[in-house]
């Protein structure tokens, strides 16, 4: 995907949207 690292980091704030 277009993030390797980022993933998690996209995860974190995925929780932050909610």
């Amino acid at each position: 995907p277009l993030f390797d690292g980022q993933d998690k980091l996209l995860e974190e704030r995925v929780k932050n949207v909610r």
